[in-house]
């Protein structure tokens, strides 16, 4: 916004006439000067009215304590990882405790297949030796009753010849 004083204006000040280009000219500069009184006052008052804008002694007291708190972060900090350290090493050496249990338990379990596979083996043997002694177990007991019942039919055979033999000689 560019303030333009008349010429008229002027002339009570100014005695001699002017040429209109200087007219012109120190307008102008009248302009400008006002512009930037107006602009100047709006500065100083809104930067002697602003509450966040401190002084060099509250930036430096403010510098102060974020340094102390970021002292603190780091000594924290370096304590959080030297336990992170520590529990990772005790991760390590328990898992290589349990890695070396699992070997064992599994050295057990390959014994105890073995042992298992021998053990089905022998009931295996064992279960067809049982079917064996029991066929021939049916087998004698056939072969004893056939025999009985050929004895019993010889002893009838005898008694029936002596029989007919006793009626023959009466």
């Amino acid at each position: 916004m560019i303030f333009v004083i008349p010429s008229a204006t002027t002339a009570p000040f100014n005695t001699m006439a002017r040429s209109k280009s200087s007219g012109t000219c120190c307008n102008l500069v009248m302009a400008l000067l006002t512009l930037w009184s107006m602009v100047s006052l709006i500065v100083i008052v809104v930067w002697a009215t602003s509450p966040h804008m401190k002084g060099v002694s509250q930036c430096n007291v403010a510098q102060q304590s974020l340094t102390e708190k970021m002292e603190g972060a780091k000594v924290v900090w370096e304590k959080e990882k030297q336990a992170l350290l520590e529990s990772v090493r005790l991760s390590q050496e328990s898992q290589t405790t349990l890695q070396q249990e699992m070997e064992v338990v599994a050295e057990r379990l390959r014994e105890n297949y073995v042992s298992l596979s021998l053990s089905l083996q022998e009931n295996a043997m064992l279960h067809a030796n049982e079917t064996a002694q029991r066929s021939a177990i049916f087998l004698h007991r056939d072969t004893q009753r056939n025999m009985s019942l050929d004895l019993s039919l010889q002893r009838g055979t005898v008694l029936l010849d002596q029989r007919i033999h006793i009626y023959t000689c009466i």
